[in-house]
C-alpha cells in the first residue's frame, strides 16, 4: 500500500535523480502535484530550457511580458530588500495571480513569498 510519507521520499529521490539529466541537457525540471491511491500514483514533472541567468527561459519571458505591460521594472529582477526582518530577493512574476504577482525568495532559507508590485516598488525605492 502506498503511503503519503513514502511519496514524499520518492519526490526527493526523483528530484535528485533528475539533476544529472538536467545538467546534461540544460533543462530545469520541477516536480508538481502527486496524485495517489492505495495502489498507484502520478507525479507531474515539468521541464523548461535553462536561460543564461540560471532560471528558465519561460521565467525570463514572463518577466519581459510584465515589463512590457508596465507591471514591473526590468531592474527589479534579482534585487533584494529587507521587509519585516527578512531579506527578500525578487525572482519572478506569476501572471496567473490577480493582485500579488511578484514572486520573492527569502535569503538564505529560500522560502517563497508573493507580494504586490506596488509593495515591491515601495520597498525597493527606500
Amino acid at each position: 500500500m502506498i503511503e503519503r510519507a513514502q511519496l514524499k521520499q520518492i519526490r526527493k529521490d526523483l528530484e535528485e535523480a533528475l539533476k544529472p539529466l538536467a545538467e546534461k541537457h540544460g533543462i530545469l525540471f520541477s516536480t508538481g502535484n502527486i496524485y495517489y491511491s492505495p495502489v498507484d500514483f502520478t507525479i507531474k514533472v515539468t521541464g523548461q530550457e535553462k536561460s543564461s541567468s540560471g532560471g528558465g527561459k519561460k521565467d525570463d519571458q514572463d518577466w519581459k511580458l510584465g515589463v512590457t505591460l508596465g507591471l514591473v521594472e526590468e531592474e527589479w529582477l534579482g534585487q533584494t530588500y529587507i521587509s519585516r526582518g527578512k531579506t527578500l530577493k525578487v525572482i519572478g512574476i506569476n501572471h496567473k495571480k490577480r493582485k500579488n504577482k511578484i514572486v520573492l525568495e527569502s535569503q538564505p532559507d529560500k522560502q517563497i513569498y508573493i507580494a504586490s508590485a506596488q509593495s515591491v516598488k515601495i520597498s525597493l525605492s527606500k
